[in-house]
């Protein structure tokens, strides 16, 4: 197995130092090939960074953004799972403790299925991305210095009564679930998720089909601005 690690990034001055942390570890420990692209729009910097990792002949892609804390031994659980699409769990970045991502009651030891999976440290496989890829056949459009890509990340917009709007990685979820794919979440890579304070890493173990509230998480009252 071979790790392209893809970054999404706004601007190169919010790179968290957990974040980078975690990619020379990961370089230096498993040999991983980080990629960074930059630019306004993140679901178009996602499609660069999928175009790009099918170009390189890696075997799988860990996509991580700028704030999430990590190391190697993160991304080596994640591909020791064995599974084409799999997460790692972090809380959202306020005061509600909530695990992003919509998880179902079925279990797999420290994995759960998943409905919904967040895009912050996401490992999809080369047989993954090409299976919906192959699905999404017309849905291409030109990066300038880049070339043809496939619109995997772009929203999903649905009209009428009981319409759902799918954004960045809810879109692609539901792209990878269109196409028989399984998702899922290891609750064993528990994340901390940056903002003006860190959020997580998430602790209990959750029950029910959602992963609503999660008790005891770590959190430390001080501002750790990106560097």
């Amino acid at each position: 197995m071979s790790l392209f690690v893809a970054t999404p990034a706004a601007n190169s001055r919010c790179f968290h130092r957990e974040y980078m942390f975690g990619l020379v570890d990961a370089v230096a420990k498993l040999g991983a090939v980080p990629c960074i692209q930059e630019g306004n729009s993140i679901t178009q910097n996602r499609d660069t960074l999928t175009a790009l990792f099918l170009a390189s002949g890696h075997s799988h892609m860990l996509m991580v953004d700028t704030d999430i804390g990590w190391r190697a031994h993160h991304a080596q659980q994640l591909l020791d799972a064995g599974k084409d699409v799999v997460s790692g769990a972090y809380c959202y970045k306020d005061e509600s403790e909530r695990i992003v991502g919509d998880l179902t009651k079925e279990r797999s030891g420290a994995l759960v299925r998943a409905t919904k999976l967040p895009a912050g440290f996401l490992l999809v496989s080369r047989a993954a991305v090409l299976k919906v890829a192959a699905s999404m056949a017309e849905q291409l459009y030109h990066v300038d210095g880049v070339g043809v890509v496939t619109a995997m990340w772009q929203d999903i917009l649905q009209w009428g009564p009981g319409a759902t709007c799918y954004r960045e990685d809810a879109a692609f979820s539901k792209r990878c679930l269109d196409t028989g794919l399984r998702l899922w979440m290891h609750l064993g890579v528990a994340l901390t998720h940056y903002g003006e304070a860190p959020f997580g890493p998430p602790k209990a173990k959750p029950t029910g089909s959602q992963l609503a509230a999660v008790p005891g998480v770590a959190r430390r009252a001080v501002k750790l601005p990106c560097v």
